[in-house]
């Protein structure tokens, strides 16, 4: 087998392709490589049509990440996971501040 090999984006060493794998969303190979001098793993041929990517279509939850609707959490924010992410965030930090800090 022919190795083919990518200069890694971190620290510039030889990066060599652990496999090829065909994307779910449309039909192109990525090319995945790693770096074993720092030990960075990354897609050598990125998609970077990003005006396709993220369109209108993203943000309703009809892109390339169905899980994503940022619409749907614009209209309904208090029904989202984000708000108790949040929720949980402003525990932790009160937990964190000093005696009698609290946060707004």
């Amino acid at each position: 087998m022919n190795a083919e090999v990518n200069c890694c984006p971190i620290c510039s060493h030889e990066a060599v392709l652990i496999c090829k794998k065909s994307g779910r969303f449309d039909a192109r190979e990525y090319s995945y490589f790693h770096c074993n001098s720092c030990h960075f793993s990354f897609i050598g041929n990125p998609r970077t049509d990003y005006e396709v990517l993220y369109s209108e279509d993203y943000y309703k939850g009809l892109g390339a990440d169905p899980m994503i609707d940022y619409m749907y959490e614009l209209d309904y924010p208090d029904l989202t996971i984000r708000n108790y992410a949040w929720q949980s965030f402003c525990v932790i930090f009160n937990d964190l501040l000093p005696n009698g800090g609290a946060l707004a």
